[in-house]
């Protein structure tokens, strides 16, 4: 059997759909090894797989001091003289200083590396090891009727989702990509993060200008011919034909996954969550649960404190709110008898029960709320992420509902949520969607996937 080695961020939502991979594959008699330059032993440790801490080597390079003997930031005609002492420091501070000599001692068959890793993918031709990338976006590449990822389009759905709208919308977004780039490069006099990564590569062998597609959705780039394994449901996309690089291998839910509740509140809020299930299962009452994760740092409380006076308003139904860790549970102020909130709540416990959830869109959630069969309303954060577009796909397969966080009221939040309770084809539409979820497991996609690249890659070695 083959060894596979994951090499992934720190980011929770990433690397725990990553363990479940790992799991199927060792399930399939594989060995598994994770790395990571976040330090995430204890997560690994958990998982019973075995884990190498890859370095940060930013700790071993002299910076480039940005403030001058008066205590003034230096200008750009400053960092112009320093360029190269600037551009070797950038080149210095990558993560991926130790990562060919350790990846070569594991000797593994195949590394998955997280796709935003680059200087990782980067560095993965002095290895000789076949790669494949791990993604967990529903939709990178340009692909007709696709429209960019950050955005709120359904496509045949006004102009904006017509075939002439989505294109104008991906020359849009390209445009916007290529003014970025360039003025980071010229406000980093050549520092910036795709030029160095640029710079890398003449190092490490890697075919940048081949292999590197600045036009796709994925910032700074993505790629052009490695395989990307999508931990994703192809059928929640919109409809298309995928990128020839991409094996769709279905979500990777991992239900033995341990959130981060702090162990001193675990006890008091497994308590008072099960005493409102065992209610919840007696009295038949709605239940809704409300979170909008742990990653993002900006100012949602106001809504948070919307969702509690809409849950006022309906004393019949049950509200559990999860803070993610981002306010006190004492911000949202005093709280109605139907509203329970806590800081950190196990999500997929409460998954299991709830009859509706209020999220915020991040694809992780989605694919639990799916494997759980919970029709979702939806609030983006509107912000150049995934998030208005996995909204746009949750409404387009008709699995919940989408609206504005910045302008709905407390009356608007309850009729958004009445209407999923009261409608039954949002539950039908959902269930249909986790069925198709079921089909991948059933048949084992992910580990076939896997094992046929692995196939591919020993063949064209023997060739």
């Amino acid at each position: 059997m083959a060894h596979i080695v994951f090499v992934t961020s720190g980011i929770a939502s990433i690397y725990n759909a990553a363990f479940e991979l790992a799991r199927l594959l060792e399930q399939a008699g594989h060995q598994v090894t994770y790395a990571s330059p976040g330090d995430i032993r204890q997560a690994v440790a958990t998982q019973g797989i075995r884990y190498v801490q890859l370095n940060n080597s930013q700790e071993n390079a002299k910076p480039i001091q940005q403030i001058d003997a008066n205590g003034k930031v230096r200008g750009w005609l400053e960092k112009l003289r320093t360029r190269r002492e600037q551009q070797a420091f950038a080149l210095k501070s990558l993560r991926s200083h130790d990562f060919a000599p350790l990846i070569k001692l594991l000797n593994p068959d195949l590394l998955i590396i997280d796709i935003e890793l680059h200087e990782f993918v980067i560095a993965s031709p002095l290895l000789n090891v076949p790669v494949a990338l791990l993604s967990t976006w529903v939709s990178l590449y340009k692909r007709p009727g696709v429209p960019p990822l950050h955005l709120y389009i359904i496509p045949g759905v006004g102009w904006r989702g017509s075939k002439a709208g989505i294109e104008w919308a991906w020359l849009k977004y390209r445009l916007w990509k290529w003014l970025q780039r360039h003025q980071q490069r010229v406000r980093a006099v050549g520092a910036d993060p795709s030029s160095v990564l640029n710079r890398y590569a003449d190092q490490t062998g890697f075919r940048f200008q081949q292999e590197v597609d600045r036009y796709q959705w994925l910032l700074p780039f993505s790629y052009r011919s490695l395989p990307v394994l999508c931990l994703n449901a192809l059928e929640f996309d919109f409809p298309h034909q995928p990128h020839p690089s991409v094996r769709h291998l279905g979500a990777m839910i991992h239900l033995q996954r341990k959130d981060p509740v702090p162990m001193s509140d675990q006890a008091a809020i497994h308590q008072r969550l099960e005493s409102l299930f065992s209610s919840h299962n007696v009295e038949k009452k709605p239940l809704v649960y409300c979170a909008f994760g742990a990653f993002f740092g900006g100012d949602d409380l106001p809504f948070f404190q919307r969702m509690v006076k809409a849950a006022e308003a309906e004393p019949g139904w049950e509200f559990v709110i999860g803070l993610g860790g981002r306010w006190e549970t004492n911000k949202l102020g005093a709280l109605p008898p139907n509203v329970h909130a806590f800081g950190w709540v196990p999500q997929l416990r409460v998954l299991q029960h709830a009859d509706c959830a209020v999220i915020h869109g991040g694809i992780s959630t989605i694919n639990e709320c799916i494997h759980f069969g919970v029709p979702m309303l939806v609030y983006p954060f509107k912000k150049t992420t995934d998030q208005m577009g996995n909204a746009a796909r949750v409404v387009y397969h008709g699995l919940g509902i989408a609206a504005d966080r910045d302008t709905d009221d407390p009356q608007a939040i309850c009729d958004h949520i009445r209407q999923l309770l009261s409608a039954p084809t949002y539950k039908t539409r959902v269930r249909a969607m986790q069925r198709q979820f079921e089909e991948y497991r059933r048949e084992n996609r992910a580990v076939q996937a896997i094992e046929a690249l692995i196939a591919a890659s020993d063949t064209d070695r023997n060739a």
